[in-house]
């Protein structure tokens, strides 16, 4: 799991802006730890449990690929997970491979 640190500044965060970031960083953390509800909640989108194994299996892995039929609701998943992923984790880099150009940036 990946912890949010605060680092010193030279300049000094008002008690206001503190207790924003704090929430945040709540926030933060508890999607990270519960990716699967974090979309429902927050992309108010109803997942299935396949998807919502699917998304758990491939929260944790560096480089994750679906090998998954058609009609199976890949670029339906695909979208809410990248951007879960950006959201949630700094410096995430996703590639979006598919036959066609056209379909790669239908999921972009």
């Amino acid at each position: 799991m990946i912890n949010v640190i605060f680092k010193d500044f030279s300049f000094e965060i008002l008690p206001k802006r503190l207790e924003i970031f704090e929430k945040y960083t709540k926030i933060i953390q508890w999607g990270r730890a519960n990716p699967t509800r974090f979309i429902e909640d927050f992309f108010k989108i109803q997942l299935t449990d396949m998807q919502k194994y699917v998304l758990l299996s491939s929260w944790a892995p560096a480089n994750v690929v679906w090998l998954m039929g058609r009609n199976s609701g890949k670029s339906f998943l695909a979208s809410p997970f990248m951007m879960a992923r950006a959201l949630l984790l700094p410096n995430t880099n996703t590639y979006i491979m598919a036959p066609s150009g056209g379909q790669a940036q239908e999921t972009f």
